[in-house]
């Protein structure tokens, strides 16, 4: 018998010497508890659960669910994953981006790649990689085009440039008419998406986001 140590424990565990073959060496690199079925699902859970971590700004990690308007909250993370995508309104401070962040988390862990950006993010690396090359905004495209979902965090806060919003509104369409979701999170109405956005665009964005998307109202109900 030889001692090994497991790539997923790493801890110490015996098995048979290792066999040569062809001048090449077998032998076992996971012990046996982590190589049962359920051991690997745990495995696989915690790895996606990491990758949602390095995503999720940490003050979003710390979200109580119970702090939430829990009617809300129950109708964000009900939404299934598909060519529908989703849109969080209303006034600040309502809890939308934390029910999304709480929706992101159940998606990654389900598996569901996901690519997340505040509105400010967006803008400055679609300025960066347009400015630098046209390869590297081609790069950006795709990159924003092609990913599982695309989560952007208070969409239309404020006014983009001529070149982003471009990009913007050919995103959106792309990713629309692929029947690939898009996730936000908006204080916006029609009203304030036309002082976002140029006169030229900011209906046809409202509108495609109304025809493809689900919406959600997070104002408070009237007195």
């Amino acid at each position: 018998m030889t001692t090994y140590h497991c790539k997923q424990c790493q801890q110490p565990f015996e098995a048979d010497e290792p066999i040569h073959v062809l001048g090449v060496t077998l032998q076992p690199n996971v012990c046996a508890p982590c190589s049962q079925p359920e051991s690997m699902d745990a495995l696989i859970l915690a790895r996606r659960l990491e990758r949602f971590q390095a995503l999720c700004p940490p003050t979003y990690q710390e979200t109580d669910p119970n702090r939430l308007d829990r009617a809300k909250l129950d109708e964000v993370l009900a939404w299934p994953f598909g060519a529908r995508g989703l849109v969080l309104f209303g006034p600040t401070r309502r809890g939308k981006t934390r029910s999304a962040w709480l929706l992101v988390k159940r998606l990654m862990l389900e598996g569901h790649p996901v690519t997340a950006l505040t509105a400010g993010e967006f803008a400055r690396q679609c300025a960066e990689a347009y400015g630098q090359s046209p390869e590297a905004g081609a790069a950006f495209f795709r990159n924003m085009t092609r990913c599982a979902l695309l989560f952007i965090d208070d969409f239309g806060k404020f006014k983009v440039t001529e070149r982003v919003e471009a990009e913007l509104f050919d995103i959106i369409e792309h990713r629309t008419s692929h029947d690939l979701p898009i996730l936000i999170t908006t204080n916006g109405t029609r009203a304030t998406f036309a002082k976002a956005f140029s006169a030229e665009r900011a209906e046809p964005i409202f509108e495609r986001l109304r025809e493809f998307c689900t919406f959600i109202n997070f104002s408070p109900a009237n007195p």
